[in-house]
């Protein structure tokens, strides 16, 4: 009996060391989360306006004069077409962000903390 106590006691070590080590794994995790955040906003922001001057092949210039280069005076669709765009994917882009956030707690993420916290009551009761 004694040394399945001992087995016991060596498991909920052991057990304890592995949770530590997740929660390591888990925040180096969150720091590449936020560095593809990073790079998603900043894809957002060019993507736009990249798409637009595409679109319309920039053919709002004329360079062809090389004394008194002009700008189209359709030049304008370009510019609202890009803000336009800019504010629908960055309000898509917060509003999925959001509501990927704002998810309740699941079952397995509330079983967890019982385990956690089974698990600090039986190292204070043990001794460890």
């Amino acid at each position: 009996m004694l040394n399945l106590g001992k087995l016991s006691r060596y498991d909920a070590k052991l057990m304890i060391e592995i949770a530590r080590d997740s929660r390591s794994v888990a925040l180096s995790t969150a720091r590449d989360s936020a560095s593809m955040r990073i790079l998603a906003i900043v894809t957002i922001l060019f993507l736009p306006a990249t798409f637009t001057a595409t679109f319309f092949s920039m053919t709002f210039f004329n360079f062809l004069d090389a004394d008194s280069p002009k700008a189209s005076p359709w030049i304008w669709i370009y510019v609202a077409a890009t803000g336009l765009l800019t504010v629908i994917i960055q309000g898509i882009w917060a509003f999925m962000s959001h509501r990927s956030q704002a998810k309740p707690i699941s079952d397995s993420q509330s079983d967890f903390k019982v385990m956690q916290n089974e698990n600090l009551s039986l190292s204070a009761s043990s001794g460890l």
